[in-house]
Formats: C-alpha cells, structure tokens, sequence
C-alpha cells in the first residue's frame, strides 16, 4: 500500500574540477550539475535534484526508482546508500576538489 511522505535526507556529493569547469555529482542518485564555479555547479545539481524528483513523482514511481539505486525503506523512512561510488569513468580527466553535505528535500508530499 502507497502512503504519502516527506523526503528529507542529506545529501554526500562530490566536486571535481576539469580544468575549465566543475561538476558537482550526487551518487546517491546518479545525478550531477555543471558550472563555471564551485557554487554554480551545486546550484546546477540541485535543479537537477528538484527535475529528477518532479519527473518521478509525475510517473508515480519515486519510491521505485530511489530503491533501484540502493536507497532503503524503513516504516516511514527512505535512506540514501551508505556505500556511494563516483562514476570514475567519466572525471577520469577531473581533479577531487572535496566533499559536501547538501539537504534534499521533496517539495511536496511523495508517493512511497
């Protein structure tokens, strides 16, 4: 049975630098932002955070598509994955700049 519920987890992403640009990549959910700054790139991947949840609410599979990428459902409660793996094929050419912390939140009551 579906219930509705409020996502609200925090985030582990990571910056790299490629040299002329940053990528900001949150593994949790294989989704990642661009710019020409460290900042833009986080303002980036969370535009893109918000699409990918708008895109699986309106095809009613949120809850679906966050457990095929490892996350856990627990009574009321999805987790990300404890063990995240950056997607090092494709910032083979990138340099780590760090880790962050960044909130993640549905804007609206989720299907799960």
């Amino acid at each position: 049975m579906k219930t509705l519920a409020k996502i609200e987890t925090v985030l582990k992403i990571a910056i790299i630098h490629d040299g002329k640009s940053y990528v900001a990549v949150a593994p949790a959910l294989k989704v990642y932002g661009t710019g020409k700054t460290e900042n833009s790139a986080v303002k980036d991947l969370n535009k893109s955070l918000l699409m990918f949840v708008k895109i699986h609410e309106k095809k009613n599979n949120l809850l679906e598509k966050l457990i095929s990428l490892g996350w856990r459902r627990t009574d009321h409660t999805i987790m990300p994955p404890m063990n995240l793996h950056l997607p090092v094929d494709n910032l083979s050419k990138g340099t780590m700049v760090g880790f962050r912390d960044m909130p993640m939140k549905t804007p609206q009551y989720a299907t799960c």
